[in-house]
């Protein structure tokens, strides 16, 4: 009798575990691995759009990636690229053909979203310094730009494609757009230690942004120094969280800086209607106006007459390198409000390490054939920057031909300001390098690609394991199947454990299975 109970016991015992792992089997393919395989084979491949809505024109982006996530962030590639025709959205006076100018590029990049892409199509059009400026200027007029884009692209469903656009456009702050340049610097150039769960190694060195547009530069960088966390900002990406330093400028765009530091000479030459400028080449002649200069732009509003009064000006070129830097130093000084023209308390930032410099850094440093600065090259540099400024114009003309040709002067100049309002100096404590960059790996360097990258991480709520295979009913039907396989199999061990005892027989030394 004790060999047939352990018999049974054996079998018994067996049961449980066996019956628990059939029934974790059955919950585990039902609700993880069957949703898992379909999520990784239907969306496989993600779409979005990215438009960058700077102050001089705008840019259409679509990026695509694969799922699943690393570590909560997508690998986005960038897929087509399209640049509007015509000036920015702040340029227009009507909303609505502000959101016109943008359809062409939309609808052509979206050609290559597949016609079966089964969810709608994510976009975001981060409207950057020249839309910041329209809002100090005329709030009505920049509301109405993001609503009127809102309204023509939220819910757009283009010919041929079974998807629907899905539109954000919201004017982006320039600590936003910092933040996002740096993004995009580091992802681009693989600074991003792309690391597995429990690696305990430090993170990489990260690399710093340096972006200049029409109306902003920005400056950002991993390194804090930032004491009072007002310029901090803090970025999750691939399982790893990183404080940036980001700041933003405005005003201190190549195009606007160029509009003030103009306004500040004819400011100084007491409006008069021809005035000698020394950051233009002797016999260049610049005509404008006292409605482009002063009136209602924000960065040089303060510097106006005040009377109202209607005058042209005819802007004389005097190839003058030292009153030239002079000028800039007091027209764009850091440590004077650019809309009061009231002294502030300014605090440089404190850069070191590597840099990347694009947008308008990268085409200026590119006219005076720089790729690299490290402060033993600024004197260099300012010499270079120093010999254009004193040619005079029909020299630069006879031997320039690239149609900035009549800036690079002024834009030189205001470039090396910049760099040293934001503490690239040669007598810096710090050692530092720019690498001027247009592309990497084919990809623009700019803030839209890292916007996109930090806004990937919002996917996965969205789409990521949260469409199933089969109907609800189906999945009832399977589980209830599993469930009875594994009754059956409880059945079966208990037949098993029935039959053993009965094969044995009692003999004198105990039981004997009997063939």
């Amino acid at each position: 009798m004790a060999a047939a109970r352990g018999c049974c016991k054996v079998f018994t015992v067996s049961l449980v575990p066996a019956t628990v792992l059939c029934l974790a089997i059955a919950f585990f393919a039902g609700f993880i691995l069957l949703p898992t395989l379909y999520t990784e084979l239907s969306y496989k491949e993600q779409y979005a759009l990215v438009i960058d809505a700077g102050s001089s024109h705008s840019e259409v982006f679509l990026y695509n990636w694969k799922l699943p996530f690393y570590q909560k962030t997508g690998i986005v590639r960038q897929k087509t690229y399209c640049r509007v025709e015509g000036v920015g959205i702040s340029e227009y006076n009507d909303s609505v053909a502000a959101a016109n100018s943008l359809y062409n590029c939309v609808s052509g990049v979206v050609k290559d979203v597949p016609k079966d892409y089964n969810h709608e199509v994510k976009a975001w059009l981060g409207a950057t310094a020249g839309m910041r400026l329209l809002k100090r200027e005329n709030e009505s007029l920049a509301n109405d730009t993001i609503n009127a884009i809102n309204d023509k692209y939220n819910n757009k469903r283009f010919k041929n494609k079974d998807w629907t656009l899905h539109m954000n456009a919201r004017i982006l702050s320039g600590e936003e757009e910092a933040l996002s340049g740096w993004i995009t610097t580091n992802y681009v150039n693989g600074t991003f230690e792309r690391k597995y769960p429990g690696d305990e190694r430090g993170l990489s060195t990260t690399n710093g942004a340096l972006d200049m547009g029409g109306a902003s530069m920005q400056i950002s960088y991993n390194e804090i120094d930032d004491t009072d966390g007002n310029n901090t900002k803090t970025v999750s990406l691939f399982g790893e969280t990183y404080d940036v330093y980001v700041r933003s400028y405005l005003c201190y765009g190549i195009n606007e800086a160029s509009r003030r530091i103009l306004a500040y000479a004819v400011k100084n030459a007491s409006y008069a209607s021809t005035v000698e400028f020394p950051c233009y080449h002797t016999g260049f002649i610049f005509q404008t106006n006292s409605s482009y200069l002063f009136d209602n732009h924000y960065c040089t509003h303060q510097l106006g007459s005040g009377d109202g009064n209607f005058t042209n000006h005819t802007i004389k070129g005097s190839s003058n390198a030292e009153m030239c830097w002079a000028l800039i130093r007091s027209a764009m000084n850091f440590s004077v409000n650019i809309s009061s023209g009231e002294p502030i308390e300014y605090t440089s930032p404190n850069p070191h390490g590597i840099f990347y410099g694009f947008s308008n850094f990268y085409y200026t440093s590119d006219a005076f054939n720089v790729s690299k600065l490290i402060p033993e090259q600024l004197d260099s540099f300012n010499q270079s920057v120093s010999k254009r400024c004193s040619m005079d114009w029909n020299e630069v003309d006879s031997t320039d031909d690239s149609y900035y040709k009549a800036f690079r002067c002024i834009d030189g100049m205001f470039l090396l300001h910049a760099l040293g309002g934001m503490g690239f100096t040669n007598n810096s404590k710090n050692q530092w390098t720019i690498s001027f960059q247009y592309q990497v790996n084919d990809i623009f360097i700019g803030w839209s690609l890292g916007y996109m990258l930090d806004k990937s991480s919002s996917f996965i709520s969205s789409y990521y394991f949260t469409r199933y295979p089969y109907t609800t009913v189906d999945l009832i039907v399977g589980m209830i199947v599993l469930l009875i396989l594994c009754l059956i199999f409880a059945i079966f061990f208990a037949f098993t454990c029935s039959a053993c005892s009965k094969s044995l027989r009692p003999t004198k030394s105990g039981y004997t299975n009997i063939t």
